[in-house]
């Protein structure tokens, strides 16, 4: 009687346990996140086009914010996307593989180097050589408030 008596009462203290975490996690004060409604700004000696004009684009699953615009400038033409998780979570990451800043089909096509913007400001720096398409695309992250 004993041994079931001790037996019951490790399954108790198990179910307990196991109940905790969902309960913890549903009952906690969580920090109320907000996604940052960004406006792409203005860029000297450039016109928007107001909205994405290109054919290919970066593509970023399941982000809670998304703005994009491209821009007509002096010779060349310049596309913007900014995109926010304001949480992560599995198969909803900002850097996740079923994210690509390039199809897989410009790979061979392209090298990548890190370019130094501003002091506090590293890009990853991707130069696709495809005739007749050649871009530079500049790709960051950043992980909490700056």
């Amino acid at each position: 009687m004993y041994q079931f008596r001790r037996l019951l009462g490790f399954f108790s203290l198990s179910l307990v346990l196991l109940g905790l975490g969902p309960t913890a996690r549903v009952l906690a004060i969580q920090s109320p996140a907000s996604i940052n409604l960004l406006l792409l700004p203005a860029i000297a000696n450039c016109r928007s086009l107001h909205g994405w004009t290109s054919d290919w684009s970066p593509l970023f699953v399941a982000s809670d914010y998304s703005v994009a615009n491209s821009y007509q400038c002096e010779g060349y033409r310049l596309h913007v996307k900014v995109v926010q998780y304001v949480d992560q979570h599995q198969g909803k990451e900002a850097v996740g593989q079923f994210n690509s800043v390039i199809p897989r089909a410009w790979w061979n096509a392209t090298t990548r180097t890190r370019q130094r913007v501003t002091a506090d400001l590293d890009v990853d720096e991707y130069r696709v050589e495809r005739v007749p398409l050649r871009l530079t695309i500049w790709y960051w992250y950043s992980v909490g408030v700056k």
